[in-house]
């Protein structure tokens, strides 16, 4: 019994395993077919972005945030009823007060959790935190050909920080 409790616990694993990475490629997948049928129109490609990442971080709120004239706005975004009230706050000065801007200018991955009373947390992210109940959050840059060209957030509800291969996936994406 032991024995095949052993593969049994394997196959479920190499399952899990599967099940992620076709999750992983479909989403990939949307991405890439809609960036070859917009060559123009950027909307369809951030939205795909919001709502695969979403999907599989399960996460309450995804943005993708374009810098424009020194500020940060919110192209796309998809989240928990009320969330859409976070777009009110933007533009907003791209600086270091929130994550994404954070994570912009260093030009590198960042996350937090706990987000409250969390001396690492930007000031502009902790209240957001505060006023729609997330408690951990990644960014990252959207980079091409070195350059930053926007930013991707996503936040979830418990102080549960992102994975490697959480942050390995949010990177592909960006």
């Amino acid at each position: 019994f032991a024995d095949q409790a052993v593969i049994a616990i394997e196959n479920v694993r190499l399952f899990n395993e599967t099940k992620e990475a076709l999750e992983r490629q479909t989403a990939t997948s949307e991405i890439l077919a809609s960036m070859s049928g917009s060559m123009t129109n950027t909307q369809p490609v951030f939205d795909a972005i919001v709502r695969n990442v979403q999907r599989l971080f399960g996460t309450r709120y995804v943005g993708v945030f374009l810098p424009r004239g020194g500020n940060l706005e919110i192209v796309a975004f998809n989240g928990d009823p009320g969330f859409e009230r976070i777009v009110e706050a933007y533009p907003r000065p791209l600086d270091e007060q929130t994550i994404v801007g954070k994570a912009m200018l260093a030009r590198q991955v960042l996350q937090v959790a706990p987000i409250v009373g969390n001396p690492e947390t930007p000031p502009g992210t902790e209240q957001y935190g505060r006023d729609f109940g997330y408690n951990s959050i990644i960014a990252v840059p959207l980079m091409r050909d070195g350059t930053v060209i926007g930013g991707i957030g996503a936040a979830r509800r418990d102080p549960i920080p992102f994975d490697d291969r959480d942050v390995a996936r949010i990177r592909a994406f960006a």
